[in-house]
């Protein structure tokens, strides 16, 4: 029994000790500093989920003044490129029977651009007015199908459907199409233009440490909060 005990007091000790630093705020437990504040925004944007991560806002900014920034730009976006929406740029261009100069803002011109250049690029594999066979196979917003579309619509659609009939100039911004049943569908790119949006606007604001996410889109910039 006494071999037992003499074993045991060291770590008793040990631990007593310990208890006795801790309680003096001269243990490692002790004023440990608190975690840096997240500042976090989530919400609904482009028929999808959006966040909006920042490691600390700087002094003189108000985290609503910064989420009135980040909605202001999330509400642009939707107003010129949603297809939700049926009083966006895209919409009424894609509702026009005309295939005059469509006039839109400079941003829906650009993204338009690029999206034709990605398109040129793929050889086709993206291609921002294949809408049409999207619904058709009941990939869309629309009714879903319970069998396949034969060839004849399927040879129906293609006809209205093709990156090649439709145009894009910057000056002054307007879209157009060759065929006035062609619609497009920014939806692929322009999430990601809206996360670049969102991105410049805290940059503006002189804040360096952020995540921005828009329905898996993503783009970050310097570190977490904690370093």
């Amino acid at each position: 029994m006494s071999v037992r005990k003499n074993a045991e007091a060291p770590r008793s000790l040990g631990v007593l000790c310990l208890l006795v630093l801790v309680a003096a705020g001269c243990g490692p437990l002790a004023d440990a500093p608190p975690e840096p504040a997240v500042v976090r925004w989530q919400g609904q944007t482009m028929g999808t989920t959006y966040s909006v991560a920042i490691a600390e806002l700087p002094e003189g900014i108000s985290a609503d003044w910064l989420k009135a920034r980040i909605d202001a730009e999330l509400q642009a976006v939707n107003r010129q490129m949603s297809t939700w929406d049926p009083e966006s740029e895209l919409s009424r261009f894609n509702a026009s029977q005309s295939t005059d100069w469509f006039d839109v803002s400079p941003e829906t011109a650009a993204v338009t651009a690029l999206a034709l250049e990605i398109a040129a690029d793929s050889g086709g594999a993206f291609d921002p007015t294949v809408g049409p066979l999207v619904d058709l196979w009941g990939f869309g917003d629309g009714a879903r199908p319970i069998e396949a579309p034969s060839d004849q619509v399927l040879a129906e659609t293609r006809a209205h459907v093709g990156y090649e009939k439709l145009h894009v100039r910057d000056d002054p911004p307007a879209l157009r199409k060759d065929i006035a049943g062609l619609r497009v569908n920014l939806s692929a790119i322009a999430k990601g233009h809206g996360v670049d949006r969102v991105a410049d606007a805290l940059e503006a604001a002189e804040l360096t440490n952020y995540l921005v996410e828009i329905g898996g889109e993503v783009r970050a910039a310097g570190v977490k909060a904690n370093g």
